[in-house]
């Protein structure tokens, strides 16, 4: 009975950390603090494939932008945005800054249209019905933060993201040789992810390897 408790525990808290990599777009996407309604986006790379998309971003800078939640974008791609802003010139200024560098050839601005959360959720393989459990599991946080602090935050005013969800803290006893279970709070490590307040724009802490 050990065992299989033990299995059963472990498969939970594997999906639901794989679960909450596919839902976190659809989470900043309804997120009433985030207050952004911007759709264009700076594209810096692109691919069919989610895995290298998320690790190129990794390297890069950015975040994965699943395109199928767009109503312009071609879709089930994945792309490696900076964004979104509210409109085409603000978006000009970051396409500038990241050519300017010279590690970003070929990146370009787009409008991506309306957001159609079906469409995108359709795509991603699951129900529904499922994405509402996987919400109610999870516990968002959101924290003002003035900016500027160090060289590796905003500079302006922005919504420090959180998120974490309960899992079960498993022990053994060994005078009544029975495992005992209590609550246990699990933080997601997103490696930094903040929304700048003004603009809307979503940011990564990753940035600062550039």
């Amino acid at each position: 009975m050990r065992k299989y408790i033990l299995v059963i525990t472990s498969k939970f808290d594997n999906i639901m950390k794989q679960l909450i990599v596919i839902t976190l777009f659809f989470i900043v996407l309804i997120f009433p603090a985030f207050g952004f309604c911007g759709e264009y986006f700076v594209f810096t790379h692109t691919f069919n494939n989610q895995q290298v998309a998320q690790e190129k971003a990794s390297l890069v800078g950015g975040w994965v932008l699943n395109t199928s939640f767009y109503s312009k974008l071609t879709p089930n791609l994945y792309s490696v945005v900076r964004g979104p802003f509210k409109t085409k010139t603000e978006a000009q200024k970051t396409l500038s800054f990241l050519i300017e560098g010279g590690r970003y050839k070929g990146s370009y601005i787009k409008y991506a249209g309306k957001i159609d959360i079906h469409k995108g959720i359709k795509s991603l393989g699951i129900s529904t019905d499922v994405l509402v459990a996987l919400l109610g599991e999870l516990r968002i946080s959101n924290k003002q933060q003035k900016g500027a602090d160090n060289p590796c935050e905003p500079q302006e005013a922005y919504l420090d993201i959180g998120i974490n969800y309960y899992g079960l803290q498993r022990a053994w006893n060994s005078k009544t040789e029975r495992l005992t279970f209590k609550p246990e709070k699990k933080h997601v490590d997103i490696g930094g992810f903040w929304v700048i307040k003004n603009s809307g724009e979503i940011d990564r802490m990753r940035i600062c390897a550039e």
